[in-house]
């Protein structure tokens, strides 16, 4: 099992990402992040990701996204904190 979280940012670039195997092509390093995750796991793997509030429930790619995952995939929990929780 991997654990993995999404830290760093990179401020000096606005990189879109065009990959075939995403499916959502996008700017937001969170949702490429989830994407990417969700391609490297096998048929029968497991994931646990953390991400800032708001990103998969946000419309657009993260909609998109979130619908995909629920579709494809045996998503057991979305779990929503309040805001501020980490501060």
């Amino acid at each position: 099992m991997t654990f993995t979280n999404d830290d760093g940012e990179q401020d000096s670039e606005d990189l879109t990402y065009n990959r075939q195997d995403f499916w959502v092509t996008t700017s937001n390093k969170q949702l490429n992040f989830v994407q990417h995750i969700r391609t490297m796991l096998k048929s029968d793997g497991r994931a646990a990701v953390v991400l800032p509030d708001n990103v998969l429930f946000e419309g657009g790619a993260g909609e998109t996204i979130r619908k995909k995952l629920l579709e494809t995939t045996n998503l057991h929990t979305i779990l929503r904190l309040p805001t501020g929780i980490f501060y």
